[in-house]
């Protein structure tokens, strides 16, 4: 039987510790919090706030990640909580990432070991493709992956204005635990936001946001409340802090 609280621990303890700490004073150490989206989204059954944070600390050799994301984004279900913690080795554009991820606030919580790959692409494109592992939750499944790629890119419109797309994509073996039967892929998700800088910190911004879930995971949101494809005008701030 896989053990994800097991290999959590150990992922913890021998690589996002020991890699992050263990560097010279040489190396220049700095920190960066951002608050990419914190929002009210107008749902169709009920408003809902989300949002989408990431944090790191580190050198440019190695560094401990946070990122967590929670929200209410399919009508009729319970809200969702992602968190990760990672150890990140930026090499060359990319940097490689591996650690663990906890889900709160779906049937049951979720542990998943991750490995992922993040970097600025051509074009400015901003890519974040990572892959999940964790247990089963359905008899006879003894493991569980899922796979999440993000392209995100941004156009300086004049002075402050700055207008940003955003396309996430997911694929789950088990719909993301939602329901006893069917297989993913759960979803797609697309975004844009026009922020006004009006600080190098803060930035409010309003936008529109388009998921559908397909497959499997679209034939049985209706049947259990949920809605399988909406649009949703949204409201928010996004702030950035960093230093060395």
């Amino acid at each position: 039987m896989f053990h994800p609280h097991r290999l959590a621990l150990a992922t913890a303890c021998f690589l996002i510790v020991p890699a992050a700490w263990g560097q010279s004073a040489q190396d220049g150490w700095a920190w960066q919090a951002t608050v990419h989206q914190l929002e009210w989204q107008n749902s169709s059954d009920a408003d809902a706030v989300a949002w989408d944070v990431s944090a790191w600390v580190g050198t440019n050799r190695n560094r401990v990640w946070f990122r967590g994301e929670g929200g209410h984004h399919v009508d009729g279900a319970a809200r969702d909580y992602r968190q990760e913690l990672l150890w990140g080795h930026p090499v060359a554009k990319w940097e490689w990432l591996v650690g663990v991820r906890q889900d709160e606030g779906t049937t049951p919580s979720r542990t998943y070991f991750v490995l992922g790959i993040q970097a600025q692409g051509p074009f400015g494109i901003w890519l974040e493709s990572t892959g999940y592992l964790g247990e089963g939750s359905r008899a006879g499944d003894d493991v569980h992956v899922g796979y999440r790629l993000m392209a995100e890119r941004e156009w300086p419109l004049s002075g402050r204005l700055i207008l940003g797309a955003r396309a996430e994509y997911e694929l789950w073996s088990e719909d993301h635990v939602r329901y006893s039967e069917g297989h993913g892929p759960s979803g797609v998700f697309g975004s844009l936001r026009l922020r006004y800088a009006a600080s190098g910190r803060i930035a409010p911004y309003a936008g529109v946001e388009w998921f559908r879930l397909v497959g499997d995971t679209g034939d049985l949101a209706p049947r259990f409340g949920e809605t399988a494809e909406e649009t949703r005008f949204i409201v928010g701030i996004r702030l950035q802090f960093g230093g060395h």
